[in-house]
């Protein structure tokens, strides 16, 4: 015989009432503080913020890059990148101080891009992941689409970042997502 108790209905989500209880259980409320605690605890061992799309774009404020090796990577992409795949190529004499004020994403994709051959491969690696986090804040999160960043898929997809197994492969994600958005 399946007979319910009271314990059993105090137990319950709906505490015998029909009604699921709106409040959370002490099992939720640990998670929820556990996962506060160790977002909070990320935040101030990066010393900034929560990561946003603003304060992801500028790798250069934030020192993760100088000014003069993101404008030598910016000459690369320009002289030796274009030729080989001109997909996207920038308006003729734009500076990099310029596009980086104006396409902050177009700009990080193509210093990421021209990043990859330049023999600093932890400057590649840093670089491929900004552009990344960019993506899925932008375009998973916000939802955003813009010509730019079909045009900043376009270089990534171009110049890609090998990940370290292949089962990680996103290369067709990616060219998805920009003819789609397109």
């Amino acid at each position: 015989m399946n007979q319910v108790t009271a314990a059993d209905k105090k137990d319950s989500p709906n505490n015998g009432t029909g009604f699921i209880d709106p409040s959370p259980s002490p099992t939720t409320q640990a998670r929820t503080l556990h996962r506060s605690r160790v977002s909070t605890e990320a935040e101030n061992a990066r010393g900034s913020e929560p990561l946003n799309a603003e304060t992801m774009l500028d790798v250069i404020d934030r020192g993760m890059i100088s000014i003069d090796t993101a404008t030598k990577r910016f000459a690369t992409y320009i002289n030796d990148l274009i030729p080989h795949y001109p997909a996207v190529i920038p308006p003729q004499g734009i500076t990099a101080s310029k596009l980086r004020e104006s396409k902050q994403v177009l700009f990080l994709a193509m210093i990421a891009a021209a990043a990859l051959g330049g023999g600093d491969a932890d400057l590649s690696r840093s670089l491929n992941e900004e552009i990344l986090r960019v993506y899925a804040d932008r375009i998973f999160i916000k939802g955003e689409k813009s010509q730019v960043l079909v045009q900043s898929l376009l270089v990534t997809v171009g110049y890609y970042f090998p990940p370290a197994s292949v089962i990680h492969l996103q290369f067709y994600q990616y060219t998805h997502i920009a003819a789609t958005m397109a």
